[in-house]
Parts: C-alpha cells; sequence; structure tokens
C-alpha cells in the first residue's frame, strides 16, 4: 500500500502579528477549577504559536485581548495588523432596527486601527486555524 501526499498551499500571512485568529469555547461541563466555563484563544497565522486563556465570561474577551496585545506587542516590538473571528456577539456588537450597532470589542480594534476580519458564527471550519 502506498501513502498519497497532498500538495497543500499554507495560507500564512508574512509576518507574526499581522494576522490573529481568535475564539472562545465553551461552556465547559464540567466548569472548571476556579468556576471558569471558557477558554480563548489566541493564534497567530504566520507562527501558529497560540495563547489559551481560561475565562468565565464570554463579555471578559476584550480584556484578555488587550492583556494579550500588549504583551505581544511589547515582545515582538510592532503592532497587531489584523484579527480574525466568527460574527459571534462579544466581537461583532448586534444589529438592532438602525443596523449594526458595533460592540466594545468590534470599537476597540477601529480604535486602535486593527483590521477586523469575521467568518459566520458557528463555523469554525471557515476560521481556518483555530
Amino acid at each position: 500500500m502506498t501513502a498519497k501526499i497532498r500538495n497543500e498551499k499554507i495560507d500564512r500571512c508574512g509576518s507574526t502579528l499581522n494576522l490573529i485568529h481568535i475564539d472562545i469555547c465553551g461552556i465547559l461541563t464540567p466548569t472548571a477549577l476556579g468556576g471558569y466555563k471558557y477558554f480563548i484563544t489566541f493564534i497567530d497565522n504566520f507562527s501558529r504559536y497560540g495563547y489559551v486563556e481560561l475565562i468565565h465570561e464570554k463579555s471578559e474577551s476584550l480584556n484578555m485581548f488587550k492583556a494579550f496585545k500588549v504583551k505581544v506587542e511589547l515582545q515582538l516590538g510592532k503592532p497587531i495588523k489584523a484579527v480574525k473571528s466568527d460574527k459571534g456577539g462579544e466581537y461583532y456588537g448586534r444589529y438592532n432596527e438602525t443596523g449594526r450597532n458595533p460592540g466594545p470589542f468590534a470599537k476597540f480594534l477601529l480604535e486602535c486601527s486593527i483590521d477586523a476580519r469575521y467568518t459566520m458564527p458557528d463555523t469554525p471550519q471557515q476560521n481556518g486555524v483555530v
């Protein structure tokens, strides 16, 4: 029996911090020690280096991202350029009768001149890395 090797193009940005993939997973059952119900992942598209943090609520995602941003930008001496996530309310915001109402996470990315890229919620296969 012979094995076939597929030639796959690996889609990676040209440098670290050009694109960070973010996702929240959970609800963890049973909850983790300390009452944590979720975990959030940050994965650099170029290096594939990943960070995982336990969180109690999805609303903690912005504070976790801010801490992550400070840490990696200080370590690498350059800014995050783009973030890819699903269109979950914790990242994207909500729609109301007047249209899209960006949430705090989306507003923070805009303030920091970070390009926000979105996939459809509940479709992790569209994120590609996370």
